[in-house]
């Protein structure tokens, strides 16, 4: 598997409330995925998430829930083919 470069880690996340979609952006690059396709055991809480945050150097989206608990989202899901809705 050959990783591009340009995705390899991410500088940033930002939530969109009027799309629904949770944008990351690598160096100038910005991917999205549509918050509500993401299934309901995708998260380790059902409460709400609060805030978003990069860690791990860039590998990771933390999404901390209200109720204290955090859903760890990798980066790569963010890559062109990275995320792929099964219906």
């Amino acid at each position: 598997m050959k990783i591009n470069p340009n995705y390899s880690r991410a500088t940033s996340v930002r939530f969109e409330t009027w799309s629904n979609k949770l944008i990351v952006n690598f160096n100038g690059i910005e991917r999205f995925i549509d918050f509500s396709k993401l299934d309901d055991s995708s998260w380790d809480s059902q409460f709400p998430i609060v805030s978003f945050e990069i860690i791990y150097n860039g590998v990771i989206v933390e999404c901390r829930h209200e109720d204290g608990n955090t859903t760890l989202l990798p980066v790569d899901m963010w890559e062109p083919g990275g995320f792929t809705l099964v219906i």
